[in-house]
Order: C-alpha cells, then structure tokens, then sequence
C-alpha cells in the first residue's frame, strides 16, 4: 500500500517538474513555483521511505530490567 502511495506522489513531483520546464519561457515565478513543490514532494518521499518501523505502544512502554547492583537498584 504505501509502496503505491510512494509511486504515485513520484509521478506528481515528475509531472509538475515537467511542467516547470514548459511554464519556463511564459512565467518564471510559476515555473519555480513548480519545481519548489516538486522537490518538496521529492523530499517527502525519502523521508517518509527511510523512517524506522513502527513498533507497537506496549514494546514502546516496557523499561529494560535493570541489573543488581546498578543505579536505582535496592541494596540490602
């Protein structure tokens, strides 16, 4: 599913890049407009592609044991 998602926001940034260089001669501002958004998307899409995976919330809220005789540990 997000492999799809990932493709199809790729195709967007590919189409509005191309028409940044076709809106080039006939207005710049646009034409930069365009290949800002662009790159945006792009952007988007690595950092979206290279976060870690998710892990569920009760692995999230367990603490490692800590051994004996470690800080916060009860001595006798």
């Amino acid at each position: 599913m997000t492999g799809a998602l990932y493709g199809l926001v790729m195709l967007g940034a590919f189409l509005l890049a191309i028409g940044g260089v076709w809106m080039w001669r006939r207005n710049r501002k646009r034409s930069l407009m365009l290949f800002a958004i662009s790159a945006i998307l792009i952007f988007n899409v690595w950092s979206w592609s290279t976060l870690p995976p998710h892990q569920p919330a009760a692995a999230q809220d367990r603490q490692p044991p800590t051994p004996q005789g470690m800080a916060g540990a009860a001595k006798p």
